[in-house]
């Protein structure tokens, strides 16, 4: 009989992915593509490979964080051998829209503005779907009958226009007051 070796402990692998999903790249592929590398390269990293040092520094700087405690979680360097080897606590988790706006190049009125637009959206699809969970779990709804066309109707309405426009609408105010004061 053949024993299953014990699986090993990936400390690397474990904050590399939750960072990663907190700061919005939901799969392995959208993360090599930001550090520039090969899907099968962050695959072998979950599978315990030792990131190169190249990559690394490609890590820190898309993450933020100090390289030497990248050294130390990946293996290469021990502990006692830097000065401050912490690794930072992964973020709270936000979405690729999130992190769009946030590495954007808005200024702080226009990224808050942005944020706010998105949180409005975001509430209008959780009430959307669940109205739509709430209709799939009824115990018999007729095709015919009216209020299952006004339910149906209520799930596809949309505040989109609204919610477009109001950016907008702040967007120009915003121009119109930069302009007065001269910037």
């Amino acid at each position: 009989m053949t024993e299953t070796p014990p699986e090993v402990r990936n400390d690397f692998w474990d904050w590399f992915s939750k960072t990663a999903a907190g700061l919005g790249y939901r799969t392995e592929a959208a993360l090599a593509r930001a550090l520039q590398t090969s899907p099968s390269t962050v695959l072998r990293w979950r599978k315990g490979t030792r990131p190169t040092i190249p990559h690394l520094l490609k890590i820190s700087s898309l993450f933020g964080v100090r390289l030497e405690s990248l050294l130390v979680l990946s293996g290469h360097v021990p502990a006692d051998l830097v000065q401050d080897s912490r690794i930072p606590e992964p973020p709270d988790s936000v979405t690729p829209t999130e992190r769009i706006i946030r590495e954007s190049d808005l200024d702080d009125r226009m990224a808050d503005l942005m944020n706010s637009y998105w949180a409005s959206r975001i509430d209008e699809e959780r009430k959307r779907v669940q109205r739509l969970i709430d209709l799939l779990m009824s115990d018999s709804v007729p095709f015919s009958d009216e209020r299952f066309s006004e339910e149906v109707g209520s799930i596809l309405e949309t505040r989109l226009s609204a919610h477009v426009t109001r950016v907008i609408v702040e967007w120009v105010q915003y121009l119109q007051s930069r302009r007065e004061e001269g910037l």
